[in-house]
């Protein structure tokens, strides 16, 4: 039995950080700047709020990209003030998971499929 993550979590995802659909994906899910001290300017209440809600999908879907795990636990990290700096990290890790949405999808869609 193999569990995949369901489409509507990466849709969340696009949506919340305004990630067209059309764009290319990223190759690698981390920023180089991610082991680099932050010292950018914290979010605004509306775009911290985006951030923390962002997180909070990646945080449930965790388990499953074991790719992004990385990259996920950093940004955990920041939800209690989040900076610029992980706006942009955040930012590079959904734009990888464009590439992922897509290969997921054609899976869990051919899976339902082939149910009889």
């Amino acid at each position: 039995m193999v569990i995949y993550t369901h489409e509507r979590h990466f849709h969340k995802l696009f949506d919340l950080l305004d990630i067209k659909r059309s764009w290319k994906p990223k190759n690698v899910p981390s920023h180089t700047m991610i082991n680099e001290q932050d010292t950018t300017d914290e979010l605004g209440s509306q775009q911290a709020s985006c951030f923390r809600s962002a997180v909070g999908v990646l945080l449930y879907m965790f388990s499953d990209l074991v790719e992004c795990q990385f990259t996920i636990r950093h940004l955990a990290r920041c939800v209690t003030s989040p900076t610029t700096r992980a706006w942009e990290i955040l930012k590079r890790l959904v734009c990888y998971m464009l590439g992922l949405s897509m290969d997921y999808y054609s899976v869990w869609k051919s899976s339902n499929t082939t149910r009889g």
